[in-house]
Order: structure tokens, then sequence, then C-alpha cells
């Protein structure tokens, strides 16, 4: 830990390394043409695949939270007094190509992994540079001159020198192959979604001036463009249009998984992987179990019978609720004075 520490020290003060794919800028060909529908036909949206298993998105348990005496709380405008808090637990093969099991198997885990992994060096970096600790949700276009790239890894590869080259010293890629247009329908795009650390932080956030010669991250990346093509930008607000701190990081990450790609035809196709400090070959994370808690008293989810009169296949096609509980179900602890809502003696908490 300690010599890794002096790394990231030696990297705070712009010693970025001997990495040979730094030393200069690729240059984009902008005489290379592509047919973007054959290319689009290399890839797969999650969940578009086959259905893996007849067991997949079958109900296995209820885990939820009926401690209604912590409950009696009011958030964004909604009243939980007497509420209890329940998900649908379900077979999940974990393969991000299934229908049934990429939304609610694959992608939280991944992205409680992704929250943990970054977190960890979040905490690191704060000991060497406050603002460079700061995860930020930043977007890599590959211009149109690279869309002949038939190789991932090399597409990849060039998404990440783009990002170094405009001081990002590292974090996670999440591959997305298409954008949307406004009538619905998918169009070839390809993007990286990066969570990821910007060397001495993202600076421009709230800037009013116009970037052309200032050294800021946003001045770095309007130069940057004119010479390579890539297209990088720090996500911001649909509604606002303004460039917000990442709230929730494992949030972001199960967000941008559930649209994200892999390509057809490659067994284990990482759809998120790892570049810079945070690389796999840099340093072990060991992150703990994936954990459910309750959103409204943060208590362990633990699992529960229901024993009360509504049908079963009722309580599975629940649709989620909305605001902070949007990953569950809220339900009445009680029906006509009786409680419903019991939970297993011994049960399971809601870590897998």
């Amino acid at each position: 830990m300690g010599s890794y520490l002096q790394f990231l020290n030696g990297l705070m003060k712009g010693l970025v390394g001997s990495d040979s794919e730094l030393e200069e800028p690729f240059v984009a060909d902008l005489s290379v043409t592509v047919d973007a529908f054959d290319m689009l036909g290399s890839f797969a949206k999650v969940g578009t695949g086959p259905v893996t298993s007849s067991s997949c998105g079958k109900h296995m348990r209820f885990d939820g939270c009926s401690k209604h005496d912590l409950h009696k709380v009011v958030v964004d405008g909604v009243d939980y007094s007497g509420k209890a808090y329940m998900t649908n637990v379900v077979m999940s093969c974990g393969k991000p190509s299934c229908p049934r099991c990429y939304r609610l198997g694959w992608a939280p885990r991944l992205a409680w992994k992704i929250s943990g992994r970054l977190l960890w060096f979040s905490k690191l970096l704060a000991e060497t540079n406050v603002k460079t600790a700061v995860v930020e949700h930043v977007i890599c276009s590959i211009p149109p001159a690279d869309y002949g790239i038939t190789d991932y890894d090399v597409m990849r590869a060039r998404a990440v020198k783009a990002l170094k080259l405009r001081g990002v010293v590292g974090g996670n890629l999440i591959f997305h192959a298409t954008r949307q247009h406004r009538n619905g329908e998918d169009f070839f795009s390809p993007h990286f979604h990066s969570l990821c650390f910007i060397l001495g932080g993202y600076g421009c956030r709230g800037c009013k001036k116009v970037c052309g010669d200032c050294n800021g991250f946003e001045g770095v990346v309007r130069r940057m463009r004119s010479v390579d093509g890539y297209v990088v930008k720090i996500a911001v607000d649909r509604e606002t249009g303004v460039a917000g701190e990442r709230e929730c990081v494992g949030g972001t990450a199960w967000y941008q998984l559930h649209h994200a790609a892999y390509k057809r035809g490659v067994d284990r196709f990482h759809v998120s992987t790892y570049f810079g400090i945070c690389s796999y070959n840099k340093v072990k994370v060991v992150v703990p179990p994936f954990k459910r808690v309750c959103p409204i008293c943060s208590s362990d989810l633990v699992q529960h019978f229901y024993v009360g009169k509504r049908r079963f296949s009722d309580l599975c096609s629940r649709k989620p609720s909305s605001g902070v509980c949007h990953h569950g179900s809220v339900e009445g602890v009680f029906e006509d004075g009786v409680r419903v809502w019991v939970e297993a003696v011994g049960g399971s908490s809601g870590s897998e």
C-alpha cells in the first residue's frame, strides 16, 4: 500500500508515468468511411439475448424491512408511516444478455462492485489531493473516423488514450454502442461512460467563462477535439443542463449498465472495465458482498413472509415505487389491523 500511495503522490505532482501511449496524441483519419448498420450488427444491447434458463426471473423470496416504528418519516413529500419496504428477489443467471436477469440480477451486482472499487480509490486519493478524489461522470464518444475499427480492444484503447490526454487518470468504463433518436430508434454511435478521476478535479463547475486558452478541463477537451476528433465531456443533467456532482456512484453505474452493450459472439465479454490507476493490475480491492439496505431507515433487508389476503401474483408483479424506494415497493405492514408482513425466523439478510 505504501508504494502505491507513493505512486499516487507522484501522479498528483504531474508525473503521469512512462506509458508510451501518452507520448503523442493520435490524429483522426477523416477519410475513413464505414457502414454504420454493419457495425451496429456486431453489438447488442444488454437484455436483448435469449433467456438463459426457465428459472430466470422466477420468484425466490421477499427481502424487506417492516420496522414501521423507524419509518415515521416524510421523504420527498411521501409519508412512510406504517409502511414496509419490500423487494422481490428472483433467480438470476447473472448474464447481461438475459432479458429476465440483466436488470435485477446482473446490473445491481456489478454496480455495487463498481461503486465499492471507485469509492475505495476516492478515499485513497483524498490523502494526496481532495479535488482529484471526486468521482466524475465523463462521456467519451468515438469519432466517425474510427467507426471502422472492428476490434473492440483497439476501440477501447483509443478511448482510454483520449481520456488520459485530457487529464483523466483512471476509472471505470461502460460501453454503449448506440444512442437514441427522439423518435425512439437506435443508431450506431459508440461511446463510453466513465466514472473516473480527473487530475486536479473538475474545476469548471459553475464557471461562466468561454473556454479558449484556459488549462481547465473544458479548455483542454475543446483543444484536443481538433487534434484527435474525440468528443469528451462531463455528463450534465438533462433538465437543467448543469454538470452536477455524483450523488450516488452506484446509482449512476446501475443506470448506465441498463442500456450498455456487449459484442456478439464473444464469451464473457466485459461490459465494464477499469483503466489507469484503477486498473486491476495496479492494486487489488476487496469489495464487500452485495448488500441491500432499507432506503427509508438504512436497516439491513431480511427475508419476509406475506400472510395477508392479496394474491401472490399481484405481489410479485407490483411496479417499483417512486422516489427513494424505486428499487422495490412500499407496502402496508398491516391490513385490517392485522400484521401481514412477518420476518422469517433466522431469515437471511439482503446480502449475496
